[in-house]
């Protein structure tokens, strides 16, 4: 095991984060995992992978409930979006909710993502507080 991989490790169990070179993920003590992309940051599907990794490494044998923080985001690849609403990620997460910049981009986002359901609940929000209430009935 490289030396890195050990840190990583020992982030897991103490401070319950994980890095990735497009998002920072960490297990809130409400049992609510929160993600944050990095400011201009395009997903693609190698991203994708890692984040699903990410996430696999906090689950603790329990789905997690996730927030993510997508208001800097640039976007992400159609095969990105695909492997973020699919099985694999859902062995892992029960519910989603994205933080969103406006009523417009929420209004948006909602639409799309009626056309494109996923394998757990996903909301979108504009307000922070909002969206965590909602995750806490999932923890």
């Amino acid at each position: 095991m490289s030396i890195f991989a050990l840190l990583q490790l020992i982030d897991i169990f103490l401070m319950k984060e994980i890095l990735t070179p497009k998002e920072q993920m960490k297990l809130l003590d409400s049992g609510i995992l929160h993600c944050s992309i990095t400011e201009n940051a395009y997903l693609d599907v190698e991203d994708g992978r890692a984040i699903i990794e990410g996430v696999q490494a906090i689950y603790n044998g329990k789905k997690i409930p996730v927030f993510v923080d997508i208001r800097n985001a640039k976007g992400a690849s159609s095969e990105c979006r695909r492997l973020f609403q699919g099985k694999e990620i859902a062995k892992y997460q029960n519910a989603c909710a994205l933080l969103v910049d406006s009523p417009l981009t929420q209004l948006l986002g909602s639409f799309f993502l009626g056309l494109n359901k996923t394998e757990f609940p996903t909301r979108l929000f504009t307000n922070q507080d909002k969206a965590l209430e909602w995750l806490k009935s999932y923890v």
